[in-house]
Parts: C-alpha cells; sequence; structure tokens
C-alpha cells in the first residue's frame, strides 16, 4: 500500500509546467526564426524556462553566440 501512495505523489496535478514549455517554445520559435538549431533552441528554452535559476549568463551569452554565428555560415 505504501508503495502505491509513493507512486502516486509522483504524479503530477496538472499538466502547467509543460504548456508552459510549449509557450515558450512558441514565444522564442516563431516564423522568421525557422532555421533555428535544435541545440540553441534546447538551451533558449532552458534559460527561458529557469528564468529564477542560477545562471552564469555571461558563458550562455558566449555560447549561442559562436552556434548562432556558426549557424549563419
Amino acid at each position: 500500500m505504501r508503495v502505491i501512495f509513493l507512486l502516486l505523489m509522483l504524479l503530477p496535478l496538472s499538466n502547467a509546467e509543460c504548456e508552459r514549455g510549449f509557450s515558450a517554445m512558441n514565444e522564442i520559435k516563431s516564423k522568421k526564426r525557422s532555421r533555428m538549431g535544435r541545440k540553441l533552441l534546447t538551451n533558449l528554452l532552458i534559460i527561458a524556462t529557469n528564468k529564477d535559476f542560477p545562471y552564469n549568463t555571461k558563458a550562455a551569452a558566449t555560447e549561442y553566440a559562436k552556434t548562432w554565428k556558426y549557424q549563419k555560415s
């Protein structure tokens, strides 16, 4: 019985987190940005969904600038 209770505690009560992720993706990836690579999109979504998480923004900006530069060429 305890195992069933613990498994039920793992289930989310709503799908709000998933909906937030899709909303962030729709804001980031638009028709003008349709050629954005998967890695860049993933990294931007991580930043968008974890705004309150302490993150090294200077290192991230440098990495994204390099990624963008190589995608353009």
